[in-house]
């Protein structure tokens, strides 16, 4: 980031999310890369058109509650931003379209 101040907390960010790091769980760091790749997209669209969102297996290692929790949350900016999720998880699906109803456009390859 140029022109940012460099306090250190975008290092330190990079490396908690980084595949090496120590006691973190996979998880928890796909977790936060979400939240981060959000908040990003929502701040970017008040400045700029707005970019779309695209994701692909997303909650591979969220679990069900998680899974619900992150659907919301696209939802949520989908007003600002396009979001579109694929995945191959019949469940993310299956979430999908009971906890988002008309919010969740779902197609299935045949």
């Amino acid at each position: 980031m140029s022109g940012a101040p460099d306090d250190g907390t975008s290092k330190a960010t990079c490396r908690w999310i980084g595949p090496h790091c120590p006691g973190g769980r996979r998880h928890s760091r796909d977790q936060l890369y979400l939240a981060l790749r959000l908040a990003y997209l929502e701040e970017y669209a008040t400045q700029a058109e707005p970019a779309p969102f695209i994701g692909d297996d997303l909650f591979a290692t969220f679990d069900e509650e998680r899974t619900k929790n992150g659907l919301t949350a696209l939802a949520a900016i989908g007003d600002v931003v396009q979001t579109i999720v694929f995945t191959h998880h019949r469940h993310v699906a299956e979430i999908a379209s009971a906890n988002l109803g008309a919010d969740a456009c779902l197609l299935k390859q045949s």
